[in-house]
């Protein structure tokens, strides 16, 4: 049985450096407004400004992002049928959640409901033990393959791999620790966490590195990718490269690992609390 905990803190204020509206920096200070006390793991977003977590079991939790009330309409629980960690949770499109757990090397779809519309193996000849995979904007897939350790676009109806690129040249030792992957605007992000986060065009071929080590997840807001240090926001313009900062609260120094942005607000993410602020 899943069983989730969670309860609301409000009120408690906190004043931190500017914050970003529309990828620039506001005048406004940064309040954290309530707290949501809950263990979690992955998290998403969606467009409609919706979060998503992944519970140790599986459970995904739709909450609002401008409510954490269980009793709010947006609120939505998915269970599955087996138990294991979500490895990866894609809800950029709200019509299909993209769900990833590397324990049964398979995926799943869920449609606005968080209502079950298709479980899909990867278990393939043409695929060796996949780490992490991630919707393309085609509705294929991208791999990261550990058994010949390159990167894949994947036809999952037919079985082909349209294009791999080898990682190892990227990697100059066995130090990686590769742990999340995504597309956005046509290119391909994947997190090692001892080095960055590299970037790859649509059909594979390596960009360029965000040099950030020990990062746990990234997002994107417009032309921004956003990520959290163990002291403040980072905030990077994905086509010119201007980076911007926002220092996190001092009791929240070092515990933050995930951020989310919604416009006006930012969610934080420690191991067993969400802190949202406006």
């Amino acid at each position: 049985m899943i069983r989730i905990f969670f309860s609301i803190v409000i009120g408690s204020v906190f004043n931190v450096l500017p914050y970003l509206v529309y990828g620039q920096v506001s005048s406004k200070t940064l309040q954290i407004t309530d707290s949501l006390a809950i263990i979690h793991d992955q998290v998403s977003i969606d467009s409609y400004k919706n979060f998503y977590l992944s519970q140790t079991q599986g459970a995904v939790l739709r909450l609002d992002s401008t409510s954490f009330a269980a009793t709010s309409p947006n609120f939505l629980l998915f269970s599955p049928e087996k138990n294991a960690a979500c490895t990866l949770i894609e809800a950029r499109n709200p019509l299909r959640i993209f769900i990833f757990y590397r324990e049964f090397q398979e995926y799943i779809l869920l449609d606005r409901f968080m209502t079950l519309i298709k479980t899909t193996s990867l278990q393939s000849p043409a695929l060796g033990f996949v780490r992490l995979a991630a919707p393309s904007a085609d509705q294929l897939l991208w791999v990261l393959d550990d058994g010949d350790f390159s990167l894949k676009k994947y036809q999952q109806q037919t079985g082909e791999v349209l294009f791999k690129t080898p990682l190892d040249l990227l990697f100059s030792t066995t130090n990686y620790d590769i742990i999340f992957l995504t597309e956005y605007q046509n290119q391909v992000f994947l997190i090692d966490k001892n080095s960055g986060i590299l970037v790859f065009d649509n059909m594979g071929n390596f960009l360029r590195k965000i040099n950030q080590s020990n990062i746990d997840y990234f997002n994107f807001d417009n032309e921004i990718i956003y990520w959290v240090t163990t002291q403040e926001i980072m905030i990077e313009n994905l086509y010119n490269s201007q980076r911007q900062t926002i220092k996190l609260p001092k009791h929240l120094a070092n515990k933050v690992k995930k951020v989310l942005y919604f416009g006006t607000t930012f969610l934080l993410f420690t191991a067993d609390f969400v802190y949202r602020s406006r």
